[in-house]
């Protein structure tokens, strides 16, 4: 008697059956590869973006913080920026920012003089629905290169050299005060104690002088100060190239005053490593865990659909173990179908998600960064995710009978 073959099925006919499969539902199998596209992406998106906030987090804290170099006046009870009993706004001269300006490695430099006096702030012409004035406001003196020296974000504009060497009576707010005189645009005149300036500027940010955002700033006179009383806080701030600080801070004194460079200190902050490793790490934390997240949901979301689709197509898998397909080659086929499905999703997902990141950083000036492996992993995890994602329907395909199957079908 002649025995009987066994069946096999070749991994042509694998192929071919789990592509036919997959097109026959065309709807059902973009939703599918739609599903772990999204988590693909998601997980390019959330670890690029990561990679290059973090560059830019690490580049904006070393901006604003490792090149800003303070100079104060010696003997003042403290460094820079405390009060004491010498005449601190006269020891400073009035182009001190420009003096400091014009030291190698030096982007900008300006100085603030705080009055210890406050002053008296009100709207120009005062009239009955006009907000009260605002006693007890903060007056600072300021030269051109304050703006850029303190990082300032600004409405409007800053004190500009004309202004200083005009004499021009101009006056720049912080917008805490701004508001409340009801002021959201740089127009018209203020009283400031009694004198009429015309408001040119807001500050909206200030990183490194906070209190400048609820402060009256106005330019110092170019010239004699002798009517001024003692200021509370005298500082210029110096902004250094990157790696440059230390040298600015030595040079700094002995630009100001040749003769007597003891007469003024400046200091300049150590890199901050270790604070902005775990700045760094705490971000790529954060950004790991939404791109675990986005492709659990993608697993859980798949997983669902390819379940649906097994139950929809009972007929068709009864009809495979009619014609003589066993278990295993239905676990195959519904697999090579997953495992197909997973690699199609992640190349679509990798590519939508570098076009996502590549935009948001043009529009936010970022360098990408990104590891080189990126890409080929996602599309990698795609694949094996979706085979993952199609083992439990699998199971269940193989559990059907095929006489039940054809009569349900």
């Amino acid at each position: 008697m002649r025995r009987q073959r066994a069946s096999v099925l070749r991994v042509r006919d694998q192929l071919t059956q789990a592509l036919t499969a997959l097109l026959e539902r065309p709807g059902r199998t973009a939703l599918s590869i739609g599903l772990v596209a999204v988590g693909a992406a998601l997980v390019v998106i959330v670890t690029a973006l990561g990679a290059s906030a973090e560059r830019q987090v690490s580049a904006r804290f070393d901006a604003l913080r490792a090149t800003a170099v303070q100079v104060g006046v010696a003997g003042s009870g403290g460094g820079p920026g405390t009060a004491g009993a010498a005449p601190l706004i006269r020891s400073f001269p009035a182009d001190a920012g420009d003096r400091l300006a014009r030291l190698r490695n030096v982007s900008a430099a300006g100085s603030l003089l705080i009055r210890t006096e406050d002053a008296e702030v009100a709207l120009s012409p005062v009239t009955v629905a006009a907000a009260p004035p605002l006693a007890g406001s903060q007056l600072v003196l300021s030269d051109p290169g304050l703006a850029d020296a303190a990082d300032l974000g600004l409405t409007g504009r800053w004190i500009d050299a004309g202004d200083v060497a005009e004499g021009r009576r101009v006056v720049v707010l912080g917008h805490l005060l701004a508001e409340r005189l009801g002021l959201t645009v740089p127009r018209g005149s203020l009283l400031v104690d009694g004198l009429s300036y015309s408001l040119v500027g807001i500050v909206e940010e200030s990183p490194l002088r906070p209190d400048l955002l609820d402060s009256v700033v106005i330019a110092r006179p170019a010239d004699d100060l002798g009517a001024w009383d003692v200021s509370a806080e005298s500082v210029v701030i110096v902004r250094s190239l990157p790696g440059a600080a230390q040298q600015v801070a030595a040079q700094a004194p002995r630009q100001l005053r040749p003769e007597d460079p003891a007469a003024f200190t400046a200091s300049a902050p150590q890199d901050p490593a270790e604070f902005r490793e775990s700045l760094e790490g705490d971000t790529k934390a954060v950004m790991q865990a939404f791109a675990v997240a986005g492709g659990g949901l993608g697993v859980l979301a798949t997983l669902l659909v390819w379940w649906s689709s097994v139950s929809a197509r009972r007929g068709a898998i009864g009809l495979w173990r009619a014609l003589g397909a066993t278990r295993p080659h239905v676990f195959r086929l519904i697999i090579t179908e997953c495992l197909a499905g997973g690699v199609v999703a992640g190349l679509v997902g990798s590519s939508a998600g570098l076009a996502v990141v590549a935009l948001v950083c043009l529009q936010r000036d970022w360098q990408l960064v990104m590891s080189p492996g990126l890409v080929p992993l996602t599309i990698v995890g795609s694949t094996v995710l979706g085979g993952l994602a199609g083992c439990l329907p699998a199971w269940q395909a193989t559990r059907m009978d095929p006489v039940d199957s054809l009569r349900t079908g």
